[in-house]
């Protein structure tokens, strides 16, 4: 729905802001307050939002406890660069957004690993595939994770903890 400059931006500020972190979060708390020894019959919800739910029921991939930051951040990051390589916005906004946007992954993880993992398991939760989809999003996702944070990852060859610029805003 990214069409120009000003949705652009709505979609930058409401990443920054809320994402999907934020409905990630109340669907979690409503998860766990069934308890496990409940999961084995939908207790009336749709099978896609019981799907999710039953995931963080059996912390499934560890999503009782992970943090959805990274997956939000993540895309703001990608259409900040989008939007500067259109001209919808301009270096300096894009500089000082991917500065902001590198301070919440510093100040969220502790690492690239940290940041990638989150990320993907986001994304898992994002999708909510099951059977064969699940399978190709999770080969995908593991040929990302090596190349983004394996041997000879691309984030690897930038310290986690370098000198960065603070965002001006």
């Amino acid at each position: 729905g990214v069409t120009d400059r000003a949705s652009l931006l709505r979609q930058i500020y409401d990443l920054l802001r809320l994402g999907h972190r934020a409905k990630f979060e109340k669907i979690r708390q409503e998860s766990l307050k069934i308890p496990a020894a409940n999961t084995h019959v939908n207790p009336g919800f749709s099978p896609d939002r019981w799907r999710q739910m039953h995931r963080f029921i059996t912390n499934d991939r560890g999503s009782q406890t992970i943090d959805f930051t990274a997956w939000d951040l993540m895309r703001a990051a990608n259409l900040t660069r989008s939007g500067e390589a259109l001209g919808w916005i301009s270096r300096d906004e894009a500089a000082d957004t991917l500065a902001l946007i590198n301070h919440g992954l510093r100040t969220t993880y502790s690492s690239w690993e940290e940041d990638c993992d989150a990320f993907i398991v986001t994304r898992w939760l994002w999708l909510n595939e099951e059977g064969e989809a699940m399978a190709a999003s999770d080969l995908h996702d593991h040929r990302r994770r090596e190349a983004l944070v394996g041997p000879n990852g691309v984030w690897n060859q930038i310290p986690w903890d370098g000198p960065y610029p603070s965002p001006r805003y």
